[in-house]
C-alpha cells in the first residue's frame, strides 16, 4: 500500500481524483456501471502507476478492525494487513461498516438502457419535468445506438407496475416521436416521391436500481466517508504525462483499456 498504508475505496469520479492526485492506492468493486470517459482515463493513468492491485476483480470488501478481507474472481479471497486511514466513497458490496450507519437512504434511481433502432439522429440529451424517465442521454457502441432512460423513485416505487421497463419503453419511443425521430430509412418510393421508413423500436438491453442519495454514516479515526475533497484535474494532461509524444489519447472501452 502507499502513502502509510492510506486506501480509497470507490471509483466514483471523486475517488478517482483523490487517488490520482495524492498517490493512493484504490480498491473498487466492480458493479457493471458505465464509467464516464473522464473515470475511464483516470482509472487507466492509476493502473498504469499500479494504484490499481486488485484491478476490477474484487466481488465485495470486508473491513475489520486493522484488516480488509477482499472476495476475489474466481473464488479467490485476498488479506490486505493493517491501514492507518481508509476514504469510503462507495459503500456498495462493503461489509463491516452497518455499525457505523446513521441513517439508511430511501431515495434510488433507476436506469434502464435500450438499443435504438432509427434515423441517425444528433444525440442530445432529452429532459422531462416528471421524476418517471426525467432524463434520456444517448451514445454509440459498436455502430449501435444507445438510450438510457433515468427514473427517480423510492422503495415502495421501485415495485411499482408503472415504472416497469415496457411503460419506460413507451415513454421513450414518444419521446423520441417527440423529437421528430423516425425509424430507419427502407427505400425511396418513386412513385409517392417520398423516403420511406421502417417503424422506430427500442429493444430492453438492461435494468440497473441504484441509491440516488447515500446512506449517512459516523466516521471513525480511521474511516471516513464520502469525503468532501475537491480535486480538480485536467485530462488531457494527464495523457501528456502518460504519452508525451501523442497528440491525443488512446481509445478506451469501457473498462478502462485499450482498444
Amino acid at each position: 500500500m502507499t502513502k502509510n498504508n492510506y486506501i480509497i475505496v470507490g471509483n466514483t469520479i471523486d475517488a478517482l481524483r483523490h487517488s490520482y492526485v495524492e498517490g493512493i492506492s484504490l480498491l473498487y468493486v466492480d458493479n457493471n456501471d458505465t464509467l464516464s470517459e473522464e473515470q475511464n482515463k483516470i482509472l487507466f493513468s492509476l493502473s498504469m502507476r499500479g494504484l490499481v492491485p486488485f484491478s476490477d476483480n474484487v466481488r465485495s470488501i470486508s473491513i475489520e478492525e486493522d484488516s480488509l478481507e477482499l472476495s476475489i474472481k474466481n473464488g479467490r479471497r485476498q488479506t490486505i494487513n493493517g491501514y492507518d486511514k481508509i476514504y469510503i466513497y462507495d459503500d456498495k458490496s462493503i461489509v463491516g461498516i452497518d455499525h457505523l450507519r446513521q441513517e439508511v437512504s430511501k431515495d434510488y434511481l433507476i436506469i434502464d438502457e435500450f438499443y435504438i433502432n432509427s434515423e441517425t439522429f444528433d444525440l442530445v440529451d432529452i429532459d422531462d419535468e416528471c421524476d418517471f424517465v426525467y432524463k434520456i442521454s444517448f451514445s454509440k457502441e459498436a455502430n449501435k445506438k444507445v438510450a438510457r432512460c433515468y427514473t427517480k423513485t423510492d422503495e415502495q416505487g421501485i415495485a411499482n407496475s408503472n415504472i416497469s421497463e415496457a411503460n419506460v419503453r413507451m415513454k421513450l419511443l414518444s419521446n423520441l416521436k417527440k423529437e421528430g425521430i423516425r425509424g430507419p430509412k427502407n427505400g425511396f418510393n418513386k412513385i409517392l416521391n417520398r423516403q420511406n421508413y421502417l417503424a422506430l423500436n427500442a429493444k430492453h438491453r438492461s435494468r440497473v436500481i441504484k441509491k440516488s442519495t447515500k446512506d449517512l454514516y459516523n466516521d471513525t479515526e480511521k474511516i471516513i466517508f464520502f469525503p468532501n475533497r475537491k480535486h480538480e484535474l485536467c485530462i488531457e494532461n494527464i495523457w501528456q504525462e502518460l504519452f508525451p509524444s501523442q497528440m491525443r489519447s488512446p481509445d478506451l472501452d469501457s473498462s478502462g483499456t485499450t482498444a
